[in-house]
């Protein structure tokens, strides 16, 4: 069975990347990052010290975040995945025990019929 990838969204780091830090310092989105330096350099240096330390929680921040993704989407992954392999099994076991219903009825005939 061929699993078509049309429903599956093609996101990049940088997708993702984007959407977790534009709620945390848009100035870091991807398009933002060639100014970074810029910001930096022409602020004096007291306000650079603060945008430095801004953009490094903010860093701290995205990872706390992106783990805390990658660990969920992992869980709810691997929780659909048990409840899949549930309901088969079971399917398997309704299958099984109408198979062996069905059986000991042909029996039944069969022993009255002889």
């Amino acid at each position: 069975m061929s699993i078509s990838n049309t429903n599956i969204p093609n996101w990049s780091f940088q997708d993702i990347y984007d959407l977790l830090m534009r709620e945390i310092e848009p100035e870091l989105l991807t398009n933002e990052l060639p100014n970074v330096a810029t910001r930096i350099d022409s602020a004096d240096p007291k306000e650079s010290a603060a945008i430095k330390k801004r953009y490094a929680k903010a860093m701290q921040t995205f990872l706390e975040r992106y783990e805390l993704l990658m660990t969920t989407w992992k869980d709810r992954a691997y929780a659909a995945r048990v409840a899949l392999n549930s309901a088969i099994l079971r399917q398997a076991a309704n299958e099984d025990e109408d198979a062996l219903l069905n059986l000991e009825l042909e029996i039944r005939n069969l022993s009255s019929n002889a």
